[in-house]
């Protein structure tokens, strides 16, 4: 099954990032609001980690568009419709740029509504942004953070009629200038008076390739590892047509960088495979050389002795006798090798390929140490100094070839730069959009706000890192105005239970190696504490209404704290593995256990219970009733983090303003306040609680008229969405 048969069906019920409704006043005054657009339909496939590690810094996302034209029905007394339109209504224009405007990529949308391409982009995660524009409807606009950390992205994306234009669209369209006749109208065409080409992409779109060589390949086990031996900078640009997105020719420019080996090399490119054949032009300094080939591979020489050219550029252009589809031609950064004069190899990237008949054809050209004989990486590069291994200049190689690829993809941005891990903060919650609650994760600060579902009201309970991925477990309100549990992993959906008749909600997540753990709850008539591993269901209390609100695992075994309320009481519990494993802990009147975690042969949780006769008292318990630790009266602890041989809990209480005071508490001391007002009315309360290098980090709202979401690093507040009505339930910190 092909990506994008695979996307199409990933893609069903999977609905985000709606339009923002069009208000309008039907006849007769009666104000009546317009359907939403409808939503966008989003499936990014993460990079799944199982590729083979080949020291790639230029990496592959493959993009699926479907375009979908919609104008809006005007009714009479009743709400407008959307009405799908023709995707040949207009031709749809798609480009592709980085933060700073830079243009990435541009392309037209084929007549069936499609548009199907693959970006070569630089390890180091930078976000795009999609602009999509056809006359005679709004312009569309989306933008994906950190591209490249995403195997494909998938989407099908919503446009709609501009007022008075729905019927007059083909007409508008021929309206546009177009010169050259190739059907692309020349504000979207980049060769206006050539109607063989309308698009050109540069690879990497903000500079050029590095290709460094080792050049004792065939004499020695290992090279040095110093990659100066050449050194040369790349730059490709493909040519498209305006009718397929069909590549007609490609451009390069290569330029000589240094060479301090004493061996002589010859540097080329080869273009391993394209239909039919092309004409070979090749630009050397005072003279120009025309040449024919006849079928793939096209073996371009660039630098015929690399003794005496550094300094020095070559360019050349191969023009194909017919038009390449991207997915059936050789893609970006091609071959790139050098012969070797003095020992008669030729050296490649690895996982490229000697040519056959060439002296190096089957070999690996990984070395003994498990390092590559070529590196290319996606920038000019500061090269290291001869005899200088490349981990000396640049520290975070190291940690990246460890790592498999998974970690430091930036590494070549940091010559001389010794790595020192930072705190890299992780925070779930919700902010009020208006409407709706939305799902968020925030990384660090309010500007690394990520929304994570948006359509209907959705909220984010809880955070946890693996890895290089990231999870988020919560909720959403579903089609049929019901719960739903789910859980995210960077940014993509997985359901936990979504149905038409019950409510749901996912409180906690827990991750260890391959297994995803949530705790929370499923309500099918009474609400029954669930823990779900990788999304199958285990009940942990059938008799009565329960909860599961955390969640630890240790080892082979799942840990889930909560309560669960026999007639007239509510008993605070952790649950082992299922049912069979519950220990109550207190159970005298109402009590409920909120944060659990594990460490080594004791399992502590935290929460608050309430006697016979007083007040809600906050405390943690370890193992059980017997290990109950007070931490204060009128509060109520929420989480619960161990470090060495201290425990801290999270939580708040009531001050003598009885105003709710965010607070934490280490082992049974007395509380230290992160947000108490004495004076006024403003309030506070904290949810959860994460220690990391001796600093102590929790998260959870402020109220000074709004209800806002922050964390504390220590006690230094930071504000996650001061503008509006939020809250951050979750933490998490890693490095």
């Amino acid at each position: 099954m092909n990506k994008f048969v695979r996307w199409l069906v990933c893609v069903l019920g999977m609905l985000v990032l709606a339009a923002c409704p069009i208000g309008r006043l039907l006849p007769g005054n009666s104000a009546v609001s317009d359907p939403l657009l409808p939503p966008d339909q989003v499936a990014y496939v993460p990079r799944s980690g199982a590729e083979s590690f080949e020291f790639k810094t230029l990496l592959p996302v493959d993009v699926n568009l479907i375009v979908r034209k919609y104008k809006l029905e005007a009714g009479d007394q009743i709400p407008s419709s959307w009405t799908m339109l023709d995707p040949q209504a207009a031709d749809v224009y798609v480009a592709v740029s980085d933060s700073q405007g830079a243009p990435v990529y541009a392309g037209r949308v084929l007549p069936d509504g499609t548009l199907s391409t693959r970006l070569m982009l630089p390890a180091a995660p930078e976000d795009l942004t999609f602009t999509l524009n056809s006359q005679g409807f709004v312009e569309r606009s989306f933008t994906v953070k950190a591209i490249s950390e995403y195997a494909e992205i998938n989407r099908t994306v919503s446009m709609q009629a501009e007022a008075g234009q729905a019927n007059g669209i083909q007409a508008s369209v021929a309206a546009l200038p177009d010169r050259d006749g190739d059907s692309v109208p020349d504000v979207y065409d980049a060769f206006p008076d050539d109607p063989e080409s309308a698009f050109a992409i540069n690879v990497p779109f903000d500079g050029p390739l590095t290709i460094a060589f080792e050049d004792l390949f065939g004499r020695a086990q290992a090279g040095d590892a110093d990659y100066n031996d050449f050194i040369a900078n790349y730059q490709i640009t493909e040519i498209a047509n305006g009718q397929a997105n069909a590549i007609v020719q490609v451009d390069g420019t290569a330029t000589s960088v240094a060479k301090i080996a004493g061996y002589n090399h010859n540097f080329l490119i080869a273009i391993d495979s394209f239909t039919g054949g092309a004409d070979l032009t090749i630009r050397y300094p005072g003279r120009e050389l025309h040449a024919r080939v006849v079928k793939s591979p096209a073996v371009i020489p660039l630098f015929l002795s690399t003794k005496d050219t550094v300094g020095q550029q070559v360019s050349f252009s191969l023009h194909f006798d017919e038009p390449q589809p991207r997915e059936t031609m050789d893609e970006p950064p091609y071959n790139p090798f050098l012969y070797v004069w003095n020992t008669g190899y030729d050296i490649h990237l690895i996982g490229e390929e000697s040519l056959p008949g060439w002296r190096s054809f089957g070999r690996s050209f990984q070395d003994a140490e498990g390092f590559p004989w070529a590196l290319l990486v996606p920038s000019t590069w500061k090269f290291p100094s001869e005899c200088q291994r490349i981990e000396v200049h640049y520290p975070r190689f190291t940690l990246w070839r460890k790592s498999f690829g998974a970690e430091h993809t930036d590494w070549y941005l940091h010559y001389d730069d010794p790595y020192v891990p930072t705190p890299v903060v992780h925070v779930a919650g919700y902010y009020n959009a208006g409407a709706r609650d939305v799902a968020a994760y925030w990384k660090d600060s309010a500007a690394g706000l990520d929304p994570l579902y948006q359509t209907t009201t959705a909220r984010a309970t809880s955070v946890v890192v693996s890895g290089t991925d990231v999870y988020v477990a919560g909720f959403y309100t579903n089609t049929s105005g019901k719960q739903a549990a789910v859980y995210w992993k960077n940014r993509m959906m997985f359901p936990l239970y979504d149905t038409a008749t019950g409510n749901a909600r996912a409180n906690a997540i827990a991750v260890s190696g391959a297994n995803v753990y949530v705790a929370g709850w499923v309500d099918e008539g009474t609400k029954l504490a669930v823990v779900w591993k990788n999304a199958t269901p285990t009940t942990l209390h059938g008799a009565d209404m329960s909860e599961g609100l955390g969640v630890a695992v240790s080892g082979t075994d799942v840990y889930v704290a909560g309560y669960y309320a026999p007639p007239g009481k509510e008993v605070s519990c952790w649950w082992k593995n299922d049912a069979t494993g519950k220990v109550d802990l207190y159970g005298a009147n109402f009590s409920r256990a909120s944060g659990i975690t594990v460490s080594g042969a004791d399992v502590y949780a935290a929460g608050y219970y309430i006697p016979l006769a007083g007040t809600a008292t906050a405390c943690y318990w370890k193992n059980n009733i017997g290990g109950q630790v007070d931490l204060i009266a009128k509060g109520r602890a929420t989480s619960v983090f161990v470090s060495g041989a201290d425990v801290y809990a999270a939580g708040y209480y009531l001050n003598t303003k009885n105003n709710n005071a965010a607070a934490y508490w280490k082992n049974s001391g007395s509380p230290v306040d992160l947000y108490s007002d004495t004076a006024g009315t403003n309030s506070a309360q904290a949810f959860s609680i994460f220690v990391a290098d001796g600093v102590i980090y929790t998260a959870g709202w402020v109220n000074e008229g709004t209800q806002g979401a922050c964390y504390w690093k220590d006690r230094a507040r930071v504000e996650l969405y001061p503008s509006g009505t939020s809250l951050a339930s979750s933490i998490v910190v890693t490095y």
